[in-house]
């Protein structure tokens, strides 16, 4: 089962480095990084 505050940690890791683009949206951000967790999984 995914931890959402795991996945939650990532997000905001992601927006601080950088990765997710001021411009997305928070819905286009989540997709991204469900995405990403399923490959990492």
């Amino acid at each position: 089962m995914r931890d959402p505050n795991r996945a939650f940690n990532i997000s905001i890791v992601r927006v601080f480095s950088g990765e997710i683009n001021q411009s997305e949206t928070w819905n286009e951000s989540a997709r991204k990084l469900a995405l990403t967790e399923v490959l990492l999984n």
